[in-house]
């Protein structure tokens, strides 16, 4: 236990160290960010899909055709003249109706009909049914002289196999993280636009959201420290690491869940219920005339308060009982993800959203995941009212 609270304290030092280097930079304006001011931080399409796929595009108005394509191509694989243009409906094209093994919105593709780079892209939102199997089913019918699927997560996380089909259907698939290789190919990006100020600094502005958004922010020297202390007390780092699920949880009760307990929306809401049982986490929000719930609940196929997401529930209350007569409507605007049966009026994933992470312990403490969704939860409070939706 001593040799803990050391390593601890020595950490702590380089850690103040460091965030006086970011309070210093701060100052000088070197943190502002524009994605982060118009809020687009955690939005899949609007900002993710969309800024990957305007840099890939060779016709996009970056002006610098298939160079920065070809980068990429080279860091999955493939040859710089794999794709050589770019048919339209590059962002979320879709592919037809839903079914089990066809059907769906593709992220990102690119496509000159012979060849297809395929981009299936996850920040935070967790995999859909057979979402993969319908996507190589559609590559494998519509380009016989190849393509190549990329699954991009932050971290670069393998997809679930609800995702490949039973026993994966011999789905072909790169990973790839924004962590790694997508950091890597934008610093590339950068060098590669060094006369054009405008696409630079836009990448620059971009790679620096990612740093945030895959925890490196810290300086390198800073880390190389935290890195060399936790080395020389390898016991102390390994009982720390034991103790992440025990650590995740008490933050979570003290820093999320005890004050959504008393969060009423000055009184417009009842006191939310909270709900923590390892197979079915919940946080249902309602008013007293509502029947119907705000839920925040996970994704069935993650483990506990991971890849979490809110919207209004079509079931009744807190039975689990769907409501037939809870027609679906056009989504909510501060939602993201189209309406659907369960979810009739949209929902969202949540940014920082797997809460079992050390990566999301600091904005768990400094209370920023709070914030979010007390924030979210009164616009569409907010949106339900002056739409007169049913609830």
């Amino acid at each position: 236990m001593k040799q803990l609270k050391q390593m601890l304290y020595d950490v702590g030092v380089v850690y103040h160290k460091a965030k006086a280097l970011q309070e210093k930079q701060h100052a000088n304006g070197e943190l502002f960010n524009v994605f982060n001011v118009i809020g687009l931080r955690t939005e899949e399409v609007r900002l993710h899909s969309a800024f990957i796929a305007e840099l890939l595009n060779p016709n996009g108005s970056h002006g610098m055709g298939s160079a920065f394509l070809q980068e990429f191509l080279g860091i999955v694989g493939l040859e710089a003249d794999y794709v050589v243009s770019a048919n339209e409906e590059i962002v979320e094209r879709s592919i037809g109706t839903t079914t089990t093994t066809t059907g769906g919105r593709i992220d990102i593709i690119l496509e000159d009909g012979n060849h297809a780079l395929i981009i299936e892209n996850k920040i935070y939102a967790g995999d859909q049914f057979h979402q993969l199997l319908r996507y190589y089913n559609y590559a494998k019918s519509h380009f016989p002289c190849g393509f190549k699927i990329v699954y991009l997560t932050l971290d670069g996380r393998e997809p679930s196999s609800d995702s490949l089909g039973s026993e994966g259907y011999g789905v072909e698939y790169t990973p790839l993280s924004y962590q790694e290789e997508i950091r890597q190919w934008l610093r590339k990006c950068a060098q590669l636009a060094y006369n054009k100020p405008l696409v630079r600094e836009s990448i620059s502005q971009y790679l620096a959201l990612l740093n945030q958004l895959t925890n490196n922010e810290m300086d390198v020297e800073f880390k190389k420290e935290i890195v060399a202390l936790a080395t020389d007390n390898i016991e102390a780092v390994s009982a720390l690491m034991s103790s992440q699920s025990e650590i995740s949880s008490r933050l979570c009760e003290d820093y999320i869940f005890k004050p959504l307990r008393t969060f009423t929306l000055n009184g417009q809401l009842l006191p939310p219920k909270v709900f923590t049982e390892e197979r079915s986490p919940l946080i249902l929000f309602r008013k007293p005339s509502w029947r119907h719930n705000i839920v925040i609940t996970h994704d069935l196929k993650r483990p506990q308060w991971d890849s979490l997401y809110i919207g209004v529930s079509a079931c009744i209350g807190d039975e689990g009982r769907h409501d037939p007569t809870l027609e679906i409507a056009e989504r909510l605007s501060c939602l993201s993800l189209q309406s659907n049966v369960p979810w009739p009026y949209g929902s969202e994933w949540l940014p920082f959203g797997d809460w079992n992470e050390a990566s999301s312990f600091v904005s768990i403490k400094t209370g920023e995941v709070l914030r979010w969704i007390m924030d979210r939860v009164g616009s569409i409070v907010t949106e339900i009212e002056e739409r007169q939706l049913p609830m």
